[in-house]
């Protein structure tokens, strides 16, 4: 994470659009993120030259929010001896599952809360896209066991 340097304040509008672009994010998106209204965000980008400059905290935000963060790596854990012991473990889709709310593709990361003997109920990370949170139960098949990989040594994250 880089360190604030008010030296490297830039002032063009036409910058921080493209900083709003490599975010991934809206403009409406990119305010609520950094903690300004849709209108201020409106201004800070606009080409007019009768409109305010942005700070530069407003700036550095907006750079940090375009940053690219790289993607966890996972490795495959080995299946716990015990069903109980499913609690609280990260598990990893290998197949698609759905209920009547919607569909989770093969690959999403999600969090065993509970089992049960009609199977797992699995909790789900939010959605970069949308923010939401998806929660499927009596999950028998279809997972693996998962753990963060270190990127400094290696091992994971237990």
């Amino acid at each position: 994470m880089p360190l604030p340097d008010m030296s490297k304040h830039n002032t063009s509008p036409s910058y921080l659009r493209s900083l709003v672009e490599a975010s991934g994010l809206s403009q409406r998106g990119c305010a609520k993120a950094i903690g300004i209204s849709d209108r201020q965000m409106r201004r800070y980008l606009s080409p007019n030259p009768h409109e305010e400059a942005a700070p530069y905290p407003v700036q550095f935000a907006l750079e940090c929010l375009s940053m690219e963060v790289p993607e966890p790596e996972y490795v495959v854990m080995p299946v716990p001896r015990l069903k109980r012991d499913y609690e609280g473990k990260n598990i990893r889709l290998t197949s698609d599952i759905s209920n009547g709310f919607g569909d989770m593709k093969a690959g999403a990361i999600g969090t065993i809360t509970s089992q049960g003997p009609k199977g797992s109920s699995i909790y789900f990370e939010r959605c970069a896209s949308c923010g939401c949170r998806y929660s499927v139960s009596a999950v028998r098949t279809g997972f693996e066991f998962v753990e963060i990989v270190d990127s400094m040594n290696g091992e994971a994250l237990l």
